[in-house]
């Protein structure tokens, strides 16, 4: 989540700052002994704030996302296309919104979801393909990867191999 959210209990946690900083001031050790009305008010503070931020927290979208064996969790959820070759986005920028997506999707377990989004990444890498082999020849006009291989048989572009 993100902090900058939190409006209200920012406010308490300054508040509350302010008052540790008032009977404890930085710098200035833990030697002074709390009265039981200092102990109130610190206390009742931070009961206010702590009401606060349950309130807030309850307000916002939070997702709990679990770790994906050695990945690293936020890179798939925030920016998924380091996890492919780099050369994708020079190669194929119009290829890295759903290599995020397909990312984000993986991190929090939506496979069906994640196949789409990496099925359509496929294509743009086609279309880039076909663009590369065909010396720029018009696309066909059915998007439909088959189409696009049958096209590229039909013209002997590309190596047959990979056909």
């Amino acid at each position: 989540f993100k902090p900058s959210l939190l409006h209200s209990a920012g406010k308490f946690v300054a508040e509350l700052k302010t008052h540790i900083d008032k009977i404890w001031p930085p710098g200035g050790g833990a030697s002074h002994n709390l009265s039981p009305l200092e102990i109130s008010d610190l206390m009742g503070k931070f009961s206010r704030f702590e009401a606060v931020l349950e309130a807030e927290l309850q307000s916002i979208g939070g997702y709990i996302v679990t770790q994906k064996s050695g990945f690293d969790t936020a890179a798939m959820v925030e920016n998924g296309q380091v996890f492919f070759n780099k050369e994708l986005e020079s190669k194929v920028p119009e290829a890295i919104p759903d290599v995020r997506q397909a990312m984000r999707c993986i991190a929090f377990e939506l496979p069906t979801a994640a196949g789409f989004h990496l099925h359509r990444a496929n294509e743009s890498v086609l279309r880039k393909f076909w663009d590369s082999v065909t010396n720029g020849k018009e696309r066909p006009s059915n998007g439909n990867m088959g189409v696009y291989l049958s096209a590229l048989r039909d013209a002997g572009a590309g190596k047959k191999s990979t056909l």
